[in-house]
């Protein structure tokens, strides 16, 4: 996209349109280049952006003591109380394991999250809460406050930018706990009166629908690949055959639930000593404990947010671990519902606005240096993990040994997509050795493949092959004369043809 400037078709590859996804991440990353240029570092900035406006709203949502207006000395501790509860959602959020990575990794989903959030947050201070709309008008107005009515627009943009981001699984996600709690808690009427019904389902169509419909003029075919292959086979039918783009994930029915156990590590594991393993050793508190929750209009609210993905995907059949982080912000939210806070007790004059509990010190520090640890044990595996999962050393390699931009990189069956980053668009793929050779000497003639820098055109040159260690034996054995073996790196192999 940066290089072709087509701002409206994503391509997998020079020409080839990508209909696996929607255009925002690639929106965002394209123009992270355009502004900051091309690197690693730019690619991964848009999501660790995303994941700090994620944060901010996870803390604008939390309730902040003061809806009533008090200003009173119990009215400012509740005001505390909210910046420390705020303040340890985004703690718990930042830290869990499937937000961490996404921070910092160039996926879709980063950008649909943002959606889901803006969407669950702004519907929740549209209807029930409006910590900063206080009074702007009468209760049971017929027009809503001003900025009430702010919230809910903002409920249709993250619909919108949902639907640009993933497509109708982030509508899904997020309508579906909206109506189960609207029917449960028989909210329907003030949520008519509280949102813009009209004028927001508007909105969401005028900034979705557009892209949509020149993505299909563009490429026809794209609509009925997209809705009913990527949002209906994909799901329903186990080892999918038609993804064009990647692999069938196939998984155990149910597995997400496991997944998402992983998924927010290390504080599903801390909630588990520190609040169900209590409970189960106190007869009837785990029950009514849930039941507390259940009872709390938002407590039950951030919980069926929290576990909608898990119940979406349960009976999938093709799934990722990304597939619950809509749910991580709630989770993160109720996680700080649910940690101990400071005993007030000897603390005359500091009234609390939710009962407290005591924590030993030893709890403390347990669930302090957790999160702390597993963060520095994240940074390490994962800086290694990045050479090992990547063709960055390969691709370095070639750049090395190579005599001018005459020479070619060619992938032989296999090409990671990290290669074509590394070399700028510039290696190649071929079926067998053969028909790379034949293809580096085609394109020395005709000066370039569609949409290559100009600086890879014309003449002949060295042609250098990438194939996988365990295949290479056979896919040279007619090839002659043997290409020159360079390196091997992880899995794949580099040679320099004679």
């Amino acid at each position: 996209m940066y290089e072709t400037n087509n701002w409206i078709t994503p391509q997998i590859d020079y020409g080839v349109p990508f209909w696996g996804k929607p255009p925002l991440s690639t929106w965002l990353v394209a123009g992270s280049f355009r502004l900051f240029g091309v690197g690693e570092f730019t690619a991964r900035l848009p999501s660790f952006v995303l994941s700090i406006l994620i944060c901010l709203l996870v803390y604008l949502s939390v309730p902040s003591g003061l809806e009533n207006g008090d200003k009173s000395h119990d009215g400012r501790h509740a005001g505390q109380t909210a910046v420390h509860d705020g303040l340890l959602s985004v703690t718990i959020l930042a830290s869990t394991g499937l937000f961490f990575i996404t921070s910092g990794a160039v996926l879709t989903d980063q950008a649909m999250l943002l959606g889901t959030t803006l969407s669950m947050v702004g519907f929740w201070q549209a209807v029930e809460d409006g910590w900063w709309a206080i009074a702007d008008g009468p209760e049971g107005a017929q027009e809503p406050p001003v900025r009430v009515r702010l919230w809910g627009y903002l409920f249709f943009i993250g619909l919108a930018l949902g639907l640009l981001a993933k497509g109708p699984v982030a509508t899904v996600l997020t309508v579906f706990p909206i109506g189960a709690w609207v029917l449960w808690k028989k909210k329907a009427g003030l949520v008519w009166r509280r949102l813009p019904w009209i004028s927001g389902i508007a909105l969401t169509l005028a900034l979705a629908a557009p892209w949509y419909l020149l993505a299909e003029s563009r490429t026809p075919g794209f609509l009925e690949y997209f809705f009913i292959g990527e949002h209906w086979k994909r799901f329903t039918q186990s080892g999918w055959k038609g993804d064009l783009y990647g692999n069938p994930h196939p998984w155990g029915r149910g597995a997400i639930w496991a997944q998402w156990f992983f998924a927010v590590l290390p504080w599903s594991f801390v909630l588990i000593l520190t609040d169900v393993w209590p409970a189960l050793r106190r007869p009837g508190a785990l029950s009514g404990g849930l039941g507390a929750v259940l009872s709390d209009g938002r407590k039950s609210y951030l919980l069926l947010w929290a576990v909608t993905p898990m119940l979406f995907f349960t009976f999938a059949a093709n799934i990722l671990p990304t597939y619950v982080i809509t749910g991580l912000p709630a989770f993160a939210l109720l996680a700080a519902e649910a940690w101990p806070p400071e005993e007030a007790e000897g603390k005359p004059g500091r009234p609390t606005s939710r009962p407290r509990r005591p924590m030993t010190w030893t709890w403390r520090a347990a669930a302090l240096f957790t999160p702390l640890a597993f963060i520095v044990v994240l940074v390490i595996y994962t800086a290694g993990m990045q050479e090992l999962k990547s063709q960055k050393v390969i691709v370095e390699k070639y750049l090395q040994l190579r005599k001018g931009a005459l020479s070619r990189l060619i992938y032989v069956s296999k090409r990671p997509y990290s290669a074509e980053f590394y070399s700028r668009g510039a290696a190649m793929k071929a079926e067998t050795a053969g028909e790379a050779m034949e293809l580096a000497a085609r394109h020395s003639v005709q000066g370039g493949h569609g949409g290559q820098p100009a600086g890879h055109a014309g003449g002949a040159g060295e042609v250098f092959l990438v194939i996988r260690t365990g295949e290479s034996e056979a896919r040279l054995k007619t090839l002659e004369p043997k290409p020159e073996r360079v390196m091997e790196y992880h899995g794949y192999t580099l040679f320099r043809g004679r």
